[in-house]
């Protein structure tokens, strides 16, 4: 890294003291480098190819140019790009490893392991070198060989953390006892990164082992780090990652249910922990669990109710009332709908379903007095014109509902406006059973009108 920097460093100087072509020039070379660094490899192309173009006997841009074409899995134009840097210069070790990697790539592994044991022969071990000729062997199928390379990647010194880790994660995809590697690698000094792959290939094996719960019991030791740091964004990427996971396990429903309760648990215990609320939320909706929702936000009302602001407790108590109603409790849902609308007068949520509710019980009039209060703050609110037309409908006053349908547009509800009309054209049609459920959308499975009964 520090030689790369150096490099880029030299480069800028240049062009203070460089003609304008040459300065164009090497900037293409800076931006491809450092595109390269980033591992943005369409843009080091982007600029190296025209640079290349230019300075057809720039060794490394070739190479380098080359190794970000490998990286595209553009095969045949890191081959070309390679002849040529092989061209300039035929004993180099890194257009050998490159050709190497090409080979290997190509399923070429004869010329693939050729090209590699020439390094040795150059006197160039390195432990990346004794990995690919690990793979290299092992796509030939000579296992002995395999591990005779493995053994002297590992043994090689100086130690380097992340080179031995790659080593180790390569014999663990063929080893007897994985998990005994996988221990080893866990001792190591690995970089964020290679902590990543470690982890990678290690829940892989536990997925294919059948261990989703270890799975579980270490994706939630840094997600209970991050609820102590309340670092919202590391916990949503941490519960994303565990939940892919979840994905690819066979025994989902068992695995979900312990999830859940390391989540319920967590959440005891980081009550402000948002990210781990939201899961459970979510969960709760998916798995239809509302009697755990009530629970979870009747709680809520209890420890920090105090603390909220009227806003905040009003859309507790309509959350609570919109699963009592989801329930079927009618009268629970009243009571928490009007605490609701007491605390904000303004959630015309809840004082719709307060109107709703009074259809649902046949007190008419008090329901369309409901209605006509909204209306009066809110004349355009189409939603509370038609609960007000059923209302007067179901009273059998089918001029005062006609009447009031004329203010909706034909566009609005076109379904449940057509149900109306055939109430106002036959007064004596009883309301539907549990009419809530045809009225609100929230409840509407096809979206359709209801059958009079």
């Amino acid at each position: 890294m520090k030689k790369t920097l150096l490099h880029t460093g030299l480069l800028l100087g240049l062009l203070t003291s460089t003609p304008v072509w040459a300065q164009a020039e090497n900037s293409l070379l800076i931006q491809g480098l450092t595109a390269f660094q980033q591992q943005q490899y369409p843009q080091a192309v982007s600029a190296l190819e025209p640079y290349t173009r230019l300075n057809p006997k720039d060794l490394n841009a070739l190479q380098t140019l080359s190794e970000a074409y490998l990286h595209l899995n553009q095969l045949e134009l890191a081959e070309v790009t390679l002849n040529a840097a092989h061209g300039l210069e035929r004993n180099h070790a890194r257009t050998h490893f490159l050709r190497g990697q090409l080979r290997l790539l190509q399923q070429d592994y004869l010329r693939a392991r050729s090209e590699f044991r020439s390094l040795l022969f150059l006197k160039q071990e390195s432990k990346e070198l004794y990995l690919y000729l690990a793979k290299t062997a092992l796509a030939l199928k000579n296992s002995e060989e395999t591990q005779d390379y493995l053994k002297k990647g590992l043994d090689l010194k100086p130690d380097q953390p992340d080179q031995q880790a790659q080593l180790l994660l390569f014999m663990a995809e063929t080893a007897a006892n994985p998990r005994e590697i996988y221990t080893q690698i866990e001792a190591l000094p690995l970089s964020a990164e290679m902590q990543k792959e470690v982890q990678k290939q290690f829940f892989g094996y536990l997925v294919q082992a059948g261990e989703f719960r270890e799975i579980v019991d270490r994706s939630f030791d840094p997600i209970i780090a991050a609820a102590k740091a309340k670092d919202r964004n590391l916990s949503t990427a941490l519960y994303a990652e565990l939940l892919r996971w979840l994905g690819k396990s066979s025994n989902a429903d068992v695995d979900q249910a312990y999830v859940l309760k390391r989540m319920e648990s967590l959440y005891e215990q980081f009550p402000e922990d948002l990210v781990t609320r939201q899961q459970l939320i979510s969960h709760y909706q998916r798995h239809d669990q509302p009697e755990k929702l009530l629970a979870m936000y009747r709680q809520e009302l209890i420890s920090k109710g105090s603390e909220l602001e009227p806003k905040e407790q009003a859309l507790l108590f309509r959350k609570i009332a919109d699963l009592h109603l989801q329930m079927g409790y009618m009268q629970f849902a009243y009571d928490n709908y009007l605490r609701a609308s007491d605390k904000d007068p303004t959630d015309i949520h809840s004082r719709l379903r307060l109107g709703i509710i009074f259809i649902t019980a046949k007190d008419y009039r008090e329901a369309s007095r409901n209605f006509e209060k909204i209306l009066k703050e809110q004349p355009l609110l189409h939603e509370a014109r038609l609960y007000q037309a059923f209302a007067e409908a179901f009273n059998q006053e089918p001029d005062k509902a006609k009447q009031i349908l004329e203010g909706l547009p034909s566009s609005f509800e076109p379904e449940l406006q057509g149900w109306l009309r055939s109430l106002i054209a036959n007064p004596k049609i009883e309301p539907v059973n549990e009419i809530w459920k045809r009225l609100l959308p929230e409840f509407r499975e096809d979206n359709s009108a209801p059958e009079a009964q």
